[in-house]
């Protein structure tokens, strides 16, 4: 019982200014690290049909295919050595310098820092096709690779 007084005396002379107490400056000057430059490949399958896969990666390697549905933002260029059939985002961050490769082209949504083209702009003879995206004077240009 002696405890548990003592438990209640303390919560009354609660503060609640007190809970945000800031530790003492240091002397000395701490600079944070920058973020390491990361390149991710999935280990499992992507995902279907309104799930995403954001990755904070500057390149995604994808060796399989982005189903229908799929979601893949990257910060910097994305490597699809498969098909593509959902939405691919490059450049996430504002990285015009991004692009886009896939083996096989049938993506709902390709687009480079917010500059994109829905799968109804695409041209056909792009369509199942090896293909390569990147922004030019602000345009996303794609072209069949040969």
């Amino acid at each position: 019982m002696a405890d548990a007084a003592k438990v209640a005396a303390v919560a009354c002379q609660y503060d609640e200014a007190d809970s945000y107490a800031r530790p003492a400056a240091s002397p000395f000057a701490v600079e944070a690290a920058p973020n390491p430059l990361r390149v991710g490949v999935p280990e499992g399958p992507l995902p279907f049909f309104g799930d995403t896969a954001y990755e904070s990666l500057y390149r995604a390697a994808i060796d399989r295919v982005a189903s229908l549905g799929a979601e893949i933002v990257a910060t910097g260029s994305i490597h699809i050595y498969g098909a593509l059939r959902g939405r691919v985002l490059a450049g996430a961050d504002g990285n015009q310098a991004a692009h886009i490769f896939c083996h096989r082209l049938a993506a709902e949504l390709v687009a480079i820092d917010g500059y994109y083209r829905m799968a109804e702009d695409l041209p056909p003879s792009l369509l199942e096709k090896p293909a390569h995206a990147w922004l030019e004077d602000g345009i996303l240009t794609i072209k069949a690779l040969d």
